[in-house]
């Protein structure tokens, strides 16, 4: 995850979350950008924000999230920190802009965590709604639709069932699922492979289900009943030819 910070700005973002956790607000506002240090009170809430950062030292901070966006003009980093004290766990979401070669911090949130976010955002059952259950639901009806039409495709005798039995992977129109928080993203133009999919951006990062309509798998099925309901044309045997009756000549 380091891979994607652009070097130096891990230290600048941790020099700045500590020097508004013990109140250096002048230090802090000149480090903002041009366009935030402009917001109207913006000093107030980062002396706000201060007092509810914990003071005494920290027992750990680690990078749990990081993106980077470049430009001619403009690095971007969003980094993601979560943190431990006697009072507890926090996470701290700190954006850091280089342009022209200045750094300058461009958004800082903070706030308390219950547990650690490994721990949160585990994949559990307990206390999970209806929505939750009703996604791995379709979850399973998208892979058994998908793998069941590729394998009637490769058993059905028909043309080119190969391809057949790929497209019949293919979803169209996606639907990402949140299962820690139960939020939900369309992706219209979206293409799933198998039509259900899952992954997880890193150890502390929300666990994410997808599924897809499986519009590739119905079009296989359309074909193959198709084929199976097509009549094959019986050719039949001419009947041998009977020889015509020949006249006898008498003399």
């Amino acid at each position: 995850m380091h891979q994607f910070v652009r070097p130096g700005d891990e230290d600048f973002a941790r020099a700045y979350f500590d020097s508004v956790r013990f109140e250096r607000i002048d230090y802090a506002m000149s480090k903002l950008s041009p366009m935030l240090a402009a917001v109207a009170g913006v000093r107030d809430s980062l002396l706000s924000l201060s007092k509810q950062l914990p003071h005494a030292p920290l027992d750990s901070v680690h990078l749990v999230g990081a993106s980077r966006f470049r430009s001619s003009s403009i690095d971007r980093s969003d980094l993601v920190y979560e943190y431990h004290s006697a009072s507890g766990w926090g996470v701290a979401s700190i954006e850091v802009v280089t342009e022209d070669g200045w750094s300058a911090i461009n958004g800082l949130h903070a706030e308390r965590l219950p547990r650690t976010l490994e721990v949160m955002n585990a994949f559990t059952l307990r206390d999970k709604s209806f929505g939750h259950y009703l996604m791995i639901g379709l979850m399973i009806v998208c892979l058994v639709t998908a793998f069941g039409s590729a394998v009637l495709a490769l058993f059905t005798p028909m043309k080119r069932r190969w391809a057949w039995a790929l497209l019949s992977l293919v979803g169209a129109g996606t639907f990402a699922f949140n299962w820690s928080t139960g939020q939900g993203q369309l992706g219209l133009l979206n293409l799933l492979f198998f039509d259900a999919a899952y992954m997880k951006g890193g150890p502390a990062a929300p666990w994410i289900l997808q599924v897809a309509f499986p519009i590739g798998a119905i079009l296989t099925l359309r074909h193959v009943r198709g084929t199976r309901h097509t009549p094959t044309p019986v050719i039949e045997a001419a009947p041998p030819a009977t020889p015509e009756p020949t006249e006898a000549i008498e003399t």
